[in-house]
């Protein structure tokens, strides 16, 4: 656009000739300020704004830049560029002074800033702390603002603040509840920033508000801020000229930026415009440069530009270069970013459209009144309410629609209210409804004379009158409900915040307290609730408070004024009492069915413990010999679940042959059922299992009879004597050798490195191989050959101070009976288990523990050649110097495993743990030794009393933990193939070889080093070319090099995020028992397989599900 077209002007000649004080308006002071300056600025400027007007007499604002020239000490010229800038200062005006309205009617909420140090302590806050929170600032600074955060968002809101104080000029925000001072919860709405760099700040700075009410208004005033900056930082126009040939002869960098951003193309001057342009756009400015070119038209026109993500709207104005003679050498071209003028316009209709949408749809009525209490205002709200119509209130005074009653109160509250800028809340009065009625509206005022936009008192009424009738009728229902609770013959109680409010006389009766006793305040609800059922209602309490479901009934005991329990069916419902939320219970006592139900179930749990406890199978049929119960050991040893078994024939699933033939042989069951008399098995029966497998058993059948004594059935009662018969055909035999202890670790390491290469080689060949099955057969025994040799070298590290037990927390009940169980196979000897309930949980290794029990129980069968019992006992212990026991004061498990045999001699039992050590036939000596040697290693104590000809005790203590063990979730099992890079390091080459090998094929990218410093540099170079390992494994024990613990520690330093296994054939070095503490994620003992190796990966590299 030319000049004389931005100053109204048809052509340049009407233009020419007009004073320039006729539009530069000569006596505007910002015009005489930025001509003083042009002229002791040596007759320059740039970017002067000026205020003029066009041909038409209309405002007009440019932006200037401008240089004169002298001759003989006289400006002669002055050469410059105007841009119209007066629609983005009409806007900004337009955009302020709406703005500026709307902002006053909320800004009476006023913001929060707070300067916290980097441990949240407060170091500043604003005096709106006191109007928003009611706190005064000395109240706060100087303590944590973590302690007035909610509790269940302190810990969210703590992970963000340490990471925002990480990162200078980090922004983060985030809501929260805040505690009042009036002991409420505010939900807050925070924004900090980390201005810890700043010398001026030193701290984060945090702006909170209250968004509990208010928080769509906030927004809104937020969006309407960050449309205000964006038409601020955006004013600059793009400008480039062309020749007569189409060629660029100036461009300004504002263009050029713009230009490359959009089209990846660097102008510069000389290039054909047209060239440059994208083919799909360069038909539309062909033919605009034509017109200008060509025809010397001036003209505007509006585009819209998508690139690079972005969309953008230009407004483009075409001006022709004509000499005086008429000639075009060239044109000139504007283009003005519009984008965000077209935003503005956008938002300021869309918030003047959402405030009177509020206002006009509001609820409640709002009014705003003049100080002399005459109306100024009315919501169109007003006509649904009361009748009226807004017009005919505007201009009448508040107090003539009052009741007479509430006039002198309300004029006092109105003159209260505009002599100070406190706000009335929740104020009541009576007005008068259009048809004479009387109506209750619920009254708040803000004093806002002072507000040069509002200038009145606003006021927000709602009509309450219908919740008034409401709580009339609540009174009375109350009464009425009150008399039927009398009357009721079941206990009935009214519990309101954890605090009785109503009881019946049936309820006195039942728990022999006087009423006026549990209404008191001070009375205790928990006092009725027997220790057995606290939990129960405390978790029923909780989940009210949290607003949960609840289920409406549930049983509980309860204790009575006496002290007698009684057992009692709660229903249960959620009531108003008094306008506030409250639980209504209804007892039923139902403490005679409970004892009747407990008697019946001791019946059947001793029943069904008596049945779990006998270590032989058991089976019982009908007449019919067809099965009625099967026993936990007879479903292990047939193969059959109880519930697949009943009703089969007994020959199904006890089916039973000849050792040695196969021959079946006549089932027991049906000889007894003939004959009425019991019936034995002879010698080398066996029995084949649901699977096919075939046991060695010895049984014995004997008929059921009724009360008259006939047959109605048969039991069966068989043993796996499988075992047995081994150990009878073996003997071990171990020479003592005095040093077994000494040379076991060394042993362990070295066989132990040759075994994972046999292992791994193994395990490779069963991948590739698809030869002869006879080839993986011998294979498969290859593996099993080398995993007992691997059990040898872990009993050996045991006994020897080694086998350091890798831990894990949870009960060993189920353990001890399993471990005592399996001992007892094929013996004839049983155990009586006296295991106490609550049992306290254990942190050890199972594995190992399950070992000593083993032994213990073997020991006793030993002691006992001709049959019995052992007696096996479990509690918990807590140990005090006074008890004399070579353990530290604290919690602990106790075992006790008592056999009734030979005893042991007074001058044996200081040698009884000695390794080889033994009086019996059977037995290499080690056994008690290894048990003594775990319990040393789990911090605990083994001890033996013995009475020689009665019985013999061992007694095991292990330390225990008082807490809450969580379960595991079980990680679902994965394919073996993987992904990532994983870093080895081992001294052995043919370790590092077979793992390379191993995990290559499973799809891992492997790297090899063979010490720890070469594993430092590797890593860390990795890391800093950003090709960092996923994963590290690297042996514990590097003879002559540094090993894995002290590699360890110092890639922690360097990464403290490393995930790394640690594999030794080393188990008894404390780093492979407690890897956590050094820093690893995972332990491998050595020897291992391919499955252990790669399951171990996944559970590092696969987060659990």
């Amino acid at each position: 656009m030319s000049m004389a077209h931005m100053y109204g002007f048809e052509t340049q000649e009407e233009a020419i000739g007009v004073p320039i004080s006729q539009l530069l308006l000569p006596s505007d002071p910002h015009n005489v300020e930025y001509m003083r300056k042009f002229i002791h600025g040596g007759y320059r400027y740039f970017d002067q704004e000026s205020h003029e007007v066009d041909k038409f007499g209309r405002p007009k604002y440019f932006l200037n830049n401008a240089t004169g020239f002298i001759e003989n000490g006289y400006l002669i010229q002055v050469w410059g560029t105007q841009r119209d800038i007066t629609e983005r200062r009409l806007a900004e005006e337009a955009l302020a002074r709406s703005e500026q309205y709307y902002r006053s009617l909320i800004e009476h909420s006023t913001d929060i800033v707070t300067i916290l140090d980097v441990e949240g302590k407060i170091l500043y806050e604003s005096p709106s702390i006191e109007k928003v929170l009611g706190y005064g600032v000395s109240e706060l600074v100087g303590n944590n603002a973590f302690e007035f955060v909610h509790s269940d968002d302190v810990e969210r809101i703590k992970r963000l603040f340490i990471s925002l104080s990480k990162i200078p000029n980090t922004t983060v925000t985030i809501e929260y509840r805040f505690r009042h001072q009036d002991g409420s919860w505010r939900m807050m709405e925070s924004t900090g920033r980390n201005l810890l760099h700043e010398p001026g700040v030193n701290g984060i700075v945090v702006n909170s508000r209250d968004v509990t009410e208010r928080r769509k208004a906030a927004e809104e005033l937020q969006h309407n801020q960050a449309s205000l900056l964006a038409i601020i930082e955006n004013t600059k126009d793009s400008i480039w000229s062309l020749d007569a040939n189409y060629r660029i002869v100036t461009i300004n960098s504002t263009f050029k930026k713009s230009f490359q951003q959009a089209f990846d193309i660097i102008l510069e001057p000389g290039m054909h415009v047209l060239e440059v342009i994208p083919e799909d756009l360069r038909g539309t400015w062909q033919e605009r440069y034509d017109r200008v070119l060509l025809k010397g038209e001036s003209f505007t026109v509006s585009d819209h530009f998508e690139y690079a993500g972005k969309s953008q709207d230009v407004d483009v104005s075409f001006n022709p270069i004509i000499t005086n003679d008429g000639k075009i050498t060239g044109a000139s071209v504007f283009a003005r970013d519009v984008t965000e003028r077209k935003r503005i316009e956008a938002a300021v209709t869309r918030s003047e459209r959402y405030y009177r949408a509020l206002i006009e749809n509001a609820l409640d009525i709002i009014t705003i009144l003049n100080v002399d209490g005459t109306v100024r205002y009315e919501s169109p709200s007003i006509a649904r309410i009361f009748g009226f119509s807004p017009d005919e209130l505007v201009g009448r005074h508040i107090t003539e629609f009052v009741h007479p009653d509430d006039r002198e109160r309300l004029i006092e509250t109105f003159r209260q209210g505009a002599a100070s800028e406190r706000k009335v809340v929740n104020e009541e009065f009576r007005f008068i409804h259009k048809d004479g009625s009387w109506r209750v509206l619920e009254v708040t005022g803000h004093n806002m004379l002072k507000d040069p936009v509002v200038a009145g008192i606003v006021v927000n009424s709602r009509d309450i009158t219908l919740r008034k009738k409401a709580e009339q009728a609540l009174l009375e229902s109350e009464q009425q409900y009150r008399a039927l609770v009398e009357q009721s013959s079941n206990p009935v109680y009214v519990l309101q915040h954890n605090k009785v409010v109503l009881v019946n006389a049936a309820w006195e009766e039942l728990f022999g307290y006087k009423r006026e006793e549990v209404l008191n305040e001070k009375f205790d609800y928990m006092t009725l609730i027997a220790p057995e059922s606290w939990e129960v209602v405390r978790e029923r309490m909780e989940r009210r408070m949290k607003g949960l479901p609840v289920v409406p009934k549930y049983e509980m005991q309860a204790l009575t004024k006496d002290g007698r329990h009684v057992y009692i069916d709660v229903s249960v419902a959620e009531i108003t009492w008094h306008n506030k939320p409250a639980v209504q219970g209804v007892y039923y006592d139902i403490t005679q069915r409970k004892r009747a139900e407990a008697a019946l179930a001791a019946e059947k749990e001793q029943l069904a413990v008596t049945l779990r406890s006998i270590g032989d199978g058991v089976i019982t049929t009908d007449i019919l010999g067809r099965i009625v119960l099967l026993n936990k050991v007879a479903e292990q040893l047939t193969g059959w679940s109880s519930d697949d078994a009943l009703g089969k024939p007994i020959e199904t699933v006890f089916n039973i042959v000849r050792e040695k033939t196969g021959e079946r042989v006549d089932n027991p069951v049906y000889g007894v059922l003939k004959s009425g008399s019991p019936k034995e098995l002879k010698d080398h029966t066996a029995l084949i299992a649901k699977d096919g497998m075939q046991r060695l058993i010895s049984d014995s059948a004997a008929p059921i009879l009724d009360s008259e004594n006939h047959v109605i059935g048969a039991v069966l009662v068989f043993r796996d004597i499988t075992e047995r018969n081994k150990l009878e055909q073996e003997r071990i035999k171990a020479s003592k050798l005095e040093s077994v202890g000494i040379l076991a670790g060394g042993i362990a390491h070295d066989f132990n490195n040759i075994l994972t290469a046999i292992l791994g080689n193994l395990s490779l060949m069963k991948m590739v191989i698809d030869k002869p099955d006879e080839i993986r057969k011998r294979v498969n025994e290859a593996e099993k050959a080398s995993m007992r040799a691997r059990d040898l070298t872990q009993q050996l590290l045991t006994f020897s101070k080694g086998g350091a037990p890798v831990k894990s927390a949870g009960s060993i009940r189920e353990l001890i009976k399993d471990s005592s169980e399996f001992a007892l196979r094929g013996s004839n000897i049983s155990c009586h288990y006296s295991i106490a309930s609550g049992l306290w949980p254990v942190e050890v290794d199972q594995g190992q523990i399950s070992q000593v029990i083993h032994n213990l129980i073997l020991n006793a069968v030993q002691a006992m050649p001709e049959g019995g019992k052992i007696d096996v006992s479990a509690c918990n212990l807590r140990v005090t110097p006074a008890m004399g026991l070579p353990l530290q004061e604290g919690t602990y498990l106790q075992i006790a495993i008592t056999d009734h045999g030979i005893g042991i001699p007074p001058e044996h039992l200081q040698k009884i743990f000695d390794p080889y050590f033994t009086t019996k036939q059977k037995g290499s000596g080690l056994g008690l030794a290894t048990s003594y040697s775990i319990i040393k290693n789990h911090d605990g104590f083994i001890a033996v009393q013995s009475e020689l000809g009665k019985q013999t005790t061992f007694t095991v203590y292990l330390p225990a933990i008082e807490r809450e063990i969580a379960v595991e979730s079980v990680r679902p099992e994965t394919e073996l193939s993987g992904a990532g890079k994983i870093l080895i390091m081992d001294d052995e080459e043919d370790i590092r070889n077979i793992m390379t090998q191993m995990l290559r094929r499973l799809g891992y990218v492997i790297v090899v080093t063979s010490d720890g410093r070469e594993a430092i540099d590797c890593y860390t170079q990795a890391k800093l070319s950003e090709e960092p390992f996923d994963l590290v494994v690297m042996d514990l024990t590097i003879p002559g090099g540094m090993g894995g613990k002290e590699a360890m520690e110092r890639l922690r330093k360097f990464d403290p995020d490393i995930k790394a296994i640690v594999i030794s054939g080393y188990s008894n070095d404390p780093v492979m028992s407690d890897f956590r503490n050094y820093g690893f994620s995972g332990v491998i003992p050595k020897p291992f397989d391919m499955a252990t190796l790669t399951k171990t990966i996944k559970e590092m590299l696969v987060p659990a599900v």
